[in-house]
C-alpha cells in the first residue's frame, strides 16, 4: 500500500511568485507516481479557526507525512504546527524563497521541528544557508532541485523555428538572444539590455527577446519599488535608436509559447540578482529546449548552470550599495556564443541532456520519493534545536523586541514582519547570511590588465562631485569629493569597459595611487573590477583592444570565496545618501 501523503498547497492565497502554483502543481505531478496525495478543500481559507484546525487534523490522521510550502502566512503556519502529530509525524518544509530573505517564517517556527522534519530546499546555496543559520536541528535540509516539463520545453523543429522567427522578424543570419521569466528591477533585466547595448554594434546580427510581463515589485527589505519597470526598460532601449528596432518585449506567454520563442533563439540570458533566486526555472526551460545559457553565479543558478559545458558563469559579488555582477565577463561569454555556431550547438546539446537528468518532473518524482521515504525511516534522536552565532545574531537584530526605533521591520501581508536591513550593523549580518548566494569576494584592482567598469549604465557624475545612480533595483547618491575620482568616473561613463593601464596613463597618476583610490571606489560599489582580464595587446589603445578582442569560449571561473551582499535605499527619498 503506497504512503498516504499530504501536500498542502492550497495554503498559500494568489499574491504569490507567479512560479509557486507551477512548482507545486509540479510537486503534486510528482508524488502522486509514488504516493497517494490528499491536498486541502477548495474552501479552506473560507472556514473559521476551529473549522481549520478540525480540517488539518483530520487530514494528519489520514496520512503519513505533509508537504508544506513557505509562503502562507505566519498565522496559518501555527495553524499547521499546532494541528500536526508531533513527535514522530514526519513535516517537510519548502521554504521556498525565504532562506536568502532571512528566513522569517523558519526562524520563528525553528523550536518546532522534530527529529523526522525536513527541509526541502532547491538548491545548494539555501542549504548552507540553512546552515549558517543553525548549529544543530533535528529536522535535516535536503537538496531537492525543482522540476521542469521537458516534453514541453524542448528543442523546436525546424519549421517550427522558421515559422516563430519569421513572426519575430529575424532573418537567417540573425543570432536572438532571449530572456524569459518575471520583468521586474531584481531579475535585472535592465542589465540584460545593458549587454545588448554594448555587443550590438558590433554584431548587426544580434536580437534581443524579451519574454514576460512587468511587474513592479516592492523590495521590501531594501524600502524601495521601481514604478512603470516595463515603460523605463523602453526608455533605456530607445536611448539606442540605431539598435532599438531589434529589441522584442512580448508580455503575454503561457509555456507553450516560451517554449517555441527559445525554441527560435539561439542563446539565452539570466543576468538575475533576485532576492530570492533559489532554483531558477527560466534558465533550466532554455536549457530544456537546447539553449546554452549566459547567467549569473547567484543562488540557485550556480547548480542549474555547468560552467563551460552548459553555459557560462557571471561572477556576482556585493558591496556597500548592493549586489554586483561582472558585466565585462558577461559580455565575454555572450560574445563567444555569437560568434561561434558550433558551441551554441554543442553547450545547447549539453544542456539538454543535463535538464533531462537533474531537473526533469521524473528527476523531480525520483528526488522527492527518496526525501519523503527518508524521513519516515528516520529515527527519533535526542538532538536540540540551537541556532548558530549567527542565527542568534539575525534573530535578536530582526525580532520584533530589537526594532522599536524610527525603522522597524517591514510589513508584508503574506508571512508578517520581515528583515528591514537599513543599517550598517543589520547590513553586516546580511552580507554574512547570503554570502553563499555570491561567488565570493570582490576582485580588487591590482594590475594594469585588470578591467574595470561602471557597476550600472545608469550611473552619472553631476557638478560638485555628487554621483547619481538611477539603477531600477539599486539607486544611491554618493558625494565624491577627490578630483581623481571624477577623472576616473568621467572616463568609465563615455566607454564603460577600460583596463587599469589605459585609465591610469590617461589619468597621469601612479598605480599605487590609482589602485588605492578605485579600492575605494570597488568598496562603495561604483566600479567593478572583472574576473576575465583583458587580453594584452601592445599595438593599439586599451580600450580599442576591449572592444575588438575576441573573447575566449570559456570565461575565466569566478573566485571562491566568502560573499557579502547589499546596501539599502532610503524609501523617502528613493536612494541613500553614501559617502566616499
Amino acid at each position: 500500500m503506497k504512503p498516504r501523503i499530504a501536500v498542502l498547497h492550497g495554503l498559500f492565497q494568489m499574491r504569490t511568485s507567479l512560479s509557486v502554483p507551477r512548482i507545486f502543481a509540479s510537486f503534486d505531478r510528482a508524488l502522486r507516481e509514488s504516493f497517494d496525495v490528499e491536498t486541502l478543500p477548495a474552501n479552506f481559507h473560507a472556514r473559521s479557526e476551529a473549522e481549520r484546525a478540525s480540517c488539518l487534523r483530520g487530514l494528519f490522521e489520514r496520512c503519513d507525512a505533509a508537504i508544506v510550502p513557505g509562503v502562507v502566512s505566519r498565522r496559518l503556519l501555527f495553524e499547521v504546527f499546532r494541528a500536526l502529530p508531533r513527535e514522530s509525524f514526519p513535516f517537510l518544509y519548502v521554504p521556498m524563497g525565504e532562506l536568502p530573505r532571512g528566513a522569517p517564517l523558519l526562524r520563528n517556527v525553528f523550536t518546532h521541528l522534530g527529529p523526522r522534519d525536513t527541509l526541502l530546499v532547491s538548491c545548494d546555496a539555501d542549504r548552507r544557508i540553512a546552515l549558517r543559520l543553525a548549529d544543530s536541528c533535528r529536522a535535516r535540509a535536503r537538496v531537492v532541485p525543482l522540476g521542469v516539463d521537458c516534453d514541453i520545453f524542448r528543442p523546436a523543429s525546424s519549421d517550427a523555428r522558421a515559422s516563430v522567427r519569421r513572426e519575430l522578424g529575424l532573418q537567417a543570419g540573425d543570432v536572438a538572444m532571449i530572456y524569459t521569466g518575471r520583468v521586474c528591477a531584481e531579475k535585472n533585466v535592465h542589465g540584460a539590455i545593458a549587454l545588448f547595448h554594448e555587443l550590438a554594434p558590433r554584431h548587426p546580427e544580434l536580437h534581443l527577446i524579451v519574454v514576460g510581463p512587468p511587474r513592479d515589485e516592492l523590495f521590501q527589505e531594501f524600502g524601495t519599488r521601481t514604478h512603470h519597470i516595463g515603460a523605463r526598460l523602453r526608455r533605456q532601449v530607445s536611448t539606442q535608436p540605431a539598435t532599438a528596432a531589434r529589441v522584442h518585449f512580448i508580455a503575454k506567454s503561457t509555456p507553450e509559447r516560451v517554449a517555441s520563442l527559445c525554441g527560435a533563439a539561439d542563446l539565452f540570458v539570466n543576468l538575475t540578482l533576485n532576492h530570492d533566486e533559489n532554483f531558477g526555472l527560466s534558465a533550466v526551460e532554455a536549457m530544456g529546449c537546447g539553449l546554452a545559457v549566459v547567467g549569473t553565479y547567484w543562488g540557485g543558478q550556480q547548480d542549474t548552470i555547468d560552467d563551460g559545458v552548459t553555459g557560462h558563469h557571471v561572477a556576482t559579488w556585493s558591496s556597500e550599495t548592493g549586489i554586483r555582477y561582472d558585466a565585462w565577463q558577461a559580455a565575454r561569454a555572450a560574445e563567444s556564443l555569437i560568434a561561434s555556431p558550433a558551441l551554441r550547438r554543442r553547450m545547447g546539446r549539453k544542456g539538454r541532456a543535463r535538464a533531462l537528468a537533474l531537473f526533469s518532473m521524473e528527476a523531480l518524482a525520483v528526488n522527492l520519493r527518496a526525501a519523503v521515504d527518508e524521513s519516515l525511516a528516520r529515527r527519533l534522536g535526542d538532538t536540540h534545536n540551537r541556532l548558530s552565532r549567527l542565527g542568534r545574531a539575525f534573530h535578536a537584530a530582526f525580532s520584533r523586541a530589537a526594532t522599536a526605533d524610527d525603522r522597524p521591520l517591514v510589513r508584508n501581508a503574506r508571512i508578517g514582519m520581515i528583515p528591514s536591513y537599513d543599517d550598517d550593523a543589520r547590513l553586516a549580518l546580511y552580507r554574512s547570511h547570503i554570502a553563499p548566494y555570491t561567488s565570493g569576494e570582490a576582485p580588487v584592482p591590482a594590475r594594469d590588465e585588470d578591467v574595470l567598469f561602471l557597476r550600472s549604465p545608469f550611473l552619472r557624475v553631476k557638478r560638485g562631485g555628487i554621483v547619481v545612480c538611477d539603477d531600477p533595483l539599486w539607486p544611491f547618491e554618493a558625494e565624491l569629493d577627490d578630483p581623481l575620482t571624477a577623472r576616473v568616473l568621467t572616463d568609465l561613463t563615455k566607454e564603460r569597459f577600460l583596463s587599469m593601464g589605459t585609465l591610469r596613463a590617461r589619468v597621469g597618476t601612479s598605480k599605487a595611487a590609482l589602485a588605492k583610490e578605485l579600492r575605494e571606489l570597488c568598496s562603495l560599489g561604483v566600479l567593478g573590477v572583472s574576473v576575465a582580464r583583458a587580453p594584452r595587446v601592445a599595438s593599439r589603445p586599451a580600450s580599442r583592444d576591449l572592444r575588438a578582442a575576441r573573447p575566449s569560449a570559456r570565461t575565466q571561473e569566478a573566485p571562491s570565496a566568502r560573499g557579502s551582499a547589499h546596501r539599502g535605499e532610503d524609501p523617502g527619498r528613493g536612494r541613500r545618501q553614501v559617502t566616499a
